[in-house]
């Protein structure tokens, strides 16, 4: 994360470029989450996908139907790697730029996000130990 901190740092000018774009940046967040929404569940559609495979597979008792898994299974997985993946990371940055955004228009002053992060990533960690995450 400290790499995507820097990097925005790099990019300042354009993070402090938001005056007169408020309802326009609000918009573009609105859609980009939405994007986000449609990269995560690709991403878990094949996650599960793949894994139903390769119980289909494990499960298969005849060689034969058991090698006509295997280049479906390589299928999902270059689709991953290849697509959903790098598409995910696209959306995370689009969603992590208008945030910052969003922070400027409204003038949320840094040290109150890292008060909240901190709060929230103990109350995960108390949740974790706990052995209830949600």
């Amino acid at each position: 994360m400290k790499h995507i901190v820097k990097t925005l740092n790099k990019h300042d000018a354009i993070i402090d470029e938001t005056k007169g774009y408020d309802n326009t940046i609000q918009n573009i967040l609105f859609e980009e989450l939405g994007e986000l929404i449609q990269a995560i569940s690709k991403m878990n559609r094949s996650k599960i996908h793949l894994k139903n495979l390769g119980i289909k597979r494990a499960l298969e008792t005849q060689k034969v139907k058991r090698e006509n898994i295997t280049p479906k299974i390589e299928n999902v997985k270059k689709l991953i790697n290849e697509k959903f993946e790098p598409n995910l990371a696209e959306e995370m940055a689009d969603v992590i730029i208008c945030l910052c955004w969003i922070a400027k228009i409204y003038e949320v002053k840094e040290d109150k996000i890292v008060y909240w992060l901190n709060k929230k990533c103990e109350r995960m960690d108390r949740r974790i130990k706990e052995g209830d995450f949600y």
